[in-house]
């Protein structure tokens, strides 16, 4: 008879189902070694790592097949329950191996960590404030050339000395919340689980200079959207949108206000040349502080992808 190997046997039991594997001469306990169980947990966990979470869990459902004794085995099923956004079946596998007398206490506690996190994500709303505070530097608040005389077609042309690079510190104020919604639904998207979420949020950033107050400046920014999370080793990554998990993609739309005061300043400046001749120069300077002006613009942004 001809041994298959084991990742011709996972993928007869991605392929026909646990059953079917399981009827096989090669699949039963008789026939089996512990090198074979080893071998079959070791595939088992580089699919669960690799993110195929179905083959990963026939896998170690197979395992607890010809041993269910092996508590380790089905802790990984419990995980790959819990990647599978399957809540019930993880917490029902964990809470099994936790009321076994036999558990160790250091185990129960392990265990009780784990029930900890799947209360934690089974709940529909997930709130993430944030808030900072700091201070920055700036060597040039006003964006001036470094130079006051700027060559022309002309002639030399002089600036004001107003125009030259300015110093100044600021203060720094950001903060903001996000929202995820948990919206319960699950797709198979290229043999992998993913889950569909809502995630808004919205945030503010202000920085304050001591003394070039023109300068100052205040945007808002609110976001919403559909995303789709998936467990990890997920191939598609859009990194707007990493939170809890490692992976996902989606399309949030994005709206930003800007709320500083620019302004455009015409100043006339005449000076007298050798000849005596008055030339007249206009300099048109958009300052990015003094007067009542404001931007609002809505972006919704296209979803990138990247392969890793």
């Amino acid at each position: 008879m001809q041994k298959l190997s084991v990742r011709n046997s996972l993928s007869i039991l991605g392929s026909v189902g646990l059953a079917a594997f399981l009827s096989l001469p090669f699949a039963h306990a008789e026939d089996a070694d512990a090198t074979d169980v080893d071998a079959l947990f070791q595939q088992a966990m580089e699919e669960l790592e690799g993110g195929d979470l179905e083959l990963a869990t026939t896998g170690f459902e197979a395992i607890l097949w010809r041993s269910p004794e092996l508590d380790r085995v089905r802790m990984e099923l419990a995980l790959a329950h819990l990647r599978s956004f399957d809540y019930a079946k993880a917490e029902s596998i964990a809470r099994e191996v936790l009321e076994k007398p036999e558990t160790p206490d250091s185990v129960k506690v392990r265990i009780r960590e784990f029930l900890g996190a799947i209360e934690a994500q089974k709940h529909p709303h997930q709130w993430t404030p944030y808030f900072s505070v700091g201070f920055k530097y700036d060597d040039n608040v006003n964006v001036g050339p470094s130079s006051t005389s700027i060559p022309t077609a002309g002639g030399i042309l002089t600036l004001a000395q107003d125009d030259t690079p300015k110093e100044d510190g600021a203060w720094v104020v950001m903060g903001g919340i996000g929202h995820t919604l948990r919206t319960g639904e699950t797709f198979r998207i290229a043999g992998r689980t993913a889950a569909f979420f809502w995630q808004s949020g919205g945030a503010i950033y202000r920085h304050d200079y001591f003394s070039e107050n023109d300068y100052d400046l205040t945007v808002a920014s609110v976001n919403t959207g559909p995303t789709l999370l998936a467990a990890r080793k997920w191939p598609f990554q859009s990194g707007r949108q990493i939170r809890q998990y490692p992976s996902g993609y989606g399309s949030p739309g994005r709206l930003h206000h800007r709320q500083s005061q620019p302004r455009l300043q015409s100043r006339q400046r005449k000076d007298q040349d050798r000849r005596g001749c008055r030339v007249a120069t206009s300099e048109f300077q958009a300052n990015r502080g003094r007067g009542p002006g404001q931007r609002i613009s809505l972006r919704w942004p296209a979803p990138w992808l990247s392969f890793g």
